[in-house]
């Protein structure tokens, strides 16, 4: 599967999880810039790829820990 399926497929399950147009976009902004930072060394020691390698097995735990991860992204908390 691509990239841009996997995207799109995480756009659908947002949708269907309730969020809005304007927060789909946002946790998508967020995702690209992620792995750009990573794939750019700009992120030290990886904290994405390691966010998600170590909450792949819980999907409630690893979405706590996606929106918190993001919220320093956008808001800085």
């Amino acid at each position: 599967m691509s990239f841009k399926d996997n995207l799109a497929n995480f756009a659908v399950g947002l949708v269907n999880g309730g969020y809005s147009d304007k927060e789909i976009s946002s946790y998508k902004l967020c995702l690209i810039f992620s792995l750009l930072c990573e794939d750019g060394d700009l992120f030290l020691g990886k904290p994405f790829s390691s966010l998600v390698l170590e909450n792949k097995a819980d999907a409630l735990l690893f979405s706590v820990r996606l929106y918190d991860f993001f919220a320093v992204l956008l808001y800085g908390l």
